[in-house]
């Protein structure tokens, strides 16, 4: 599973031995808490996850991505995803984070990855501002010719 994770401490959760040191991640007692749907697409979806500390006091939580399906691994998958993602916005108008979209790439370039999602979260802006606008839903070809690089 690839996941992009982001932590929040509200509190501390102390080791007993060293009282003033913060446990790593690992020594947390992480339980899952929340599971949102943030996006849905024809063969993918991407959860966030919530996971919150179980240790005495500690308030700790972390959160990641989950994502059901394949992942984007050639230009195809890129064309294809980003009309789906388009039109889901176009249909439902919504903001989704760029690292949701980062977790629907599977290259091993953390550069390369990075440019993909933000092709798709040019898509996913002009969906939502399309339909905001009011302008006719764009074609493939449109919407490819619009947001992808032509060197693809």
């Amino acid at each position: 599973m690839m996941s992009n994770e982001s932590h929040t401490e509200k509190s501390s959760c102390l080791d007993d031995e060293a009282v003033e040191d913060i446990l790593p991640r690992e020594a947390h007692d992480l339980v899952e808490t929340k599971q949102d749907l943030l996006l849905e697409l024809n063969d993918r979806a991407v959860y966030k996850i919530t996971r919150e500390c179980r240790r005495g006091e500690c308030q700790s939580q972390y959160h990641s991505h989950n994502v059901v399906g394949p992942r984007i691994t050639t230009v195809a998958d890129l064309k294809q995803t980003a009309y789906e993602l388009y039109e889901s916005c176009y249909n439902n108008p919504r903001n989704i984070s760029h690292s949701a979209l980062q977790s629907l790439v599977d290259v091993p370039h953390p550069g390369k990855r990075n440019a993909i999602a933000n092709n798709l979260a040019d898509a996913s802006k002009l969906g939502h501002n399309d339909a905001d606008s009011n302008r006719e839903k764009r074609t493939r070809k449109e919407l490819i010719d619009t947001v992808l690089p032509d060197d693809l």
